[in-house]
């Protein structure tokens, strides 16, 4: 329960810092091999793998 809710946090973090530098959903897709998709439920609150979170923090 403890790591869902750091992974909400994280990806609403992330929503944060792709608006703040006007990225679309599909740029950071191709950039960083994850579907559009999965971004957008990480942006939204959905808890995914941890995979997925470090792919978008080292981009």
């Amino acid at each position: 329960m403890f790591n869902d809710k750091i992974k909400r946090i994280i990806g609403q973090e992330l929503h944060k810092y792709r608006w703040d530098r006007f990225l679309q959903l599909k740029t950071v897709a191709t950039k960083t091999g994850i579907p559009w998709y999965v971004i957008d439920n990480m942006e939204i609150g959905s808890v995914r793998k941890w995979e997925y979170y470090r792919h978008l923090l080292e981009f």
